[in-house]
């Protein structure tokens, strides 16, 4: 995975973002919100709920060689 960083908020079309690497050997970062209904969400924050946080967070990760790695943070 990769970071980029482009040098203003403004930035003129034709400038080109600097990469930083960020996490090596994983191809694919995913994240769902589970809302305090218990349903999950694929954004974060959706609707009236703008104000409110996440009862929790899940953070997929898929390494390179398929291997996925799953945990599930739970928000006061």
């Amino acid at each position: 995975m990769t970071l980029l960083r482009w040098p203003g908020l403004d930035a003129a079309p034709q400038s080109r973002p600097a990469r930083y690497p960020v996490l090596a050997g994983v191809s694919a970062f995913k994240l769902r919100y589970l809302d305090n209904a218990g349903n999950w969400r694929q954004q974060w924050p959706e609707g009236r709920s703008a104000s409110l946080l996440p009862a929790g967070i899940e953070i997929a990760l898929t390494l390179e060689d398929s291997e996925k790695i799953v945990r599930f943070i739970a928000l006061p």
